[in-house]
């Protein structure tokens, strides 16, 4: 019987091991994503990012534009740290406890664009992260005004 469960034992650990990934990095080309400012209006005005800790540095700033009823975020001479499984949220808070997440950061430096989805109201929301999802740290916040 112990034969029997030490050979269970044996399969269920072996089975169990899988060999982890690689975390996946932002890419590092400088972006040029612009807003067409001749069909948007400038919704919300962020001031400029403030880094968490100078080991997770983000500078730039934020804005929300929105063009025929449709938000896009704009992350302007933005700059980051490099980072696994780092997001771009709309966040309440600085923590992230109510959020909506837009997407992987698509690059750590350069003019980015992100799309809002149509059921959230922007208005519900103060901060823009950047954030580490693999390690639930914060790179960076910027905080939304009108």
């Amino acid at each position: 019987m112990r034969y029997y469960a030490a050979v269970i034992l044996l399969v269920v650990a072996f089975a169990s091991c899988k060999k982890h990934s690689a975390p996946t990095l932002a890419p590092t080309v400088k972006l040029e994503e612009k807003v067409d400012t001749t069909l948007s209006t400038l919704e919300k005005d962020g001031g400029g990012f403030i880094s968490r800790s100078a080991s997770e540095g983000v500078s730039g700033n934020v804005k929300i534009y929105s063009t025929n009823g449709l938000y896009e975020v704009a992350l302007v001479d933005f700059k980051s740290s490099n980072g696994p499984a780092l997001k771009v949220y709309l966040s309440k808070e600085i923590n992230p406890i109510n959020f909506v997440s837009l997407g992987s950061l698509k690059s750590t430096m350069g003019d980015q664009l992100y799309d809002v989805p149509s059921s959230v109201n922007i208005n519900d929301y103060q901060y823009v992260l950047i954030y580490c999802e693999q390690y639930r740290s914060l790179y960076g916040y910027a905080k939304l005004t009108n």
